[in-house]
């Protein structure tokens, strides 16, 4: 077999097809509905348990998304984790839950919920 032979030259590039219709213009800035819950936690809780806790948001549905933290940016205690979610039209359901094997107590305190559409 002998050497490879010299590569040719490119061909012409196809015509750019046509643009796309304009989409929707979206609302500026993020909306969201919010509020706040009651106090959750301040019992001991056994391994891989939660306390829960509901909040009433008007306009929250199950298809939407839910960000929980805690009121005054406080840090959680070590094996407790947070989450929320929209449990029935209008409710959130805040949950504080022991990830740990051991039992935990996580401190008494009310968390800022936020349902994004």
């Amino acid at each position: 077999t002998g050497p490879t032979g010299a590569t040719g030259t490119a061909g012409a590039t196809g015509a750019t097809g046509a643009t796309g219709a304009t989409g929707p213009t979206g609302p500026s800035g993020v909306s969201y509905l919010s509020g706040t819950s009651a106090s959750i936690g301040g019992g001991s809780l056994t391994a891989a348990s939660c306390a829960t806790g509901t909040v009433t948001i008007t306009g929250a549905t199950t298809a939407m998304a839910v960000v929980v933290s805690p009121s005054g940016g406080a840090a959680l205690d070590g094996s407790v984790e947070y989450h929320g979610y929209v449990s029935a039209a209008n409710t959130v359901t805040v949950a504080v839950c022991n990830v740990d094997k051991n039992p935990a107590t996580p401190t008494a305190r009310t968390y800022n919920v936020r349902v994004l559409p």
